[in-house]
């Protein structure tokens, strides 16, 4: 599975979810709003068995980064952020370790910004999940606080305002979040 590109293919499936906000899947994919959870669990069972057989991260973490690209215009980066919030649920190590990478954080801060509805969820759902991470935390918090307190205080429909509430939520109960 692995020898075959089986992770690329996994965060591709994840790729193709649905989104909340309209319910309708980005590629042709017949892909259900359960079809990302069930993605996260099998990613997470690959985690599991690798870190049982003392592998190192390392390679999870380029093969689930090979599945996800994320590039200047914020609407396109949709899919690739639906697949890092699955990655996040599978492993928060393996995804914040994608968070961390040179072009993610700014790609989601696009997207928060956007006027596309699509594009905010996937922002706040992908800052929620990352906000899990206790070790973490602070490095999201430095730039995701401020974008889901601006994504929950602007008159956005109820799934993007509880996702960013969930974010915020989770920040200031591993005492990372400011009281205003």
């Amino acid at each position: 599975f692995m020898e075959k590109n089986g992770v690329k293919a996994l965060v591709f499936v994840a790729s193709a979810c649905p989104s909340p906000v309209s319910g309708m899947a980005p590629r042709g994919l017949a892909a259900t709003r359960d079809t990302r959870m069930s993605v996260s669990v099998a990613l997470s069972k690959i985690h599991e068995h690798m870190r049982s057989g003392d592998q190192a991260d390392d390679g999870l973490v380029a093969m689930c980064s090979a599945g996800i690209s994320f590039g200047p215009d914020p609407i396109g980066n949709i899919p690739a952020a639906t697949a890092l919030g699955a990655i996040i649920q599978a492993s928060v190590d393996i995804g914040n370790r994608i968070l961390e990478g040179e072009t993610v954080m700014p790609s989601l801060m696009a997207m928060a910004g956007t006027d596309s509805l699509e594009a905010q969820c996937a922002a706040a759902e992908v800052l929620a999940h990352a906000a899990s991470d206790k070790k973490r935390v602070r490095g999201v918090m430095l730039e995701g606080f401020p974008i889901l307190k601006n994504l929950y205080n602007r008159d956005l429909p109820a799934s993007i305002r509880v996702r960013a509430l969930v974010g915020l939520c989770k920040m200031g109960a591993l005492g990372a979040g400011a009281p205003n």
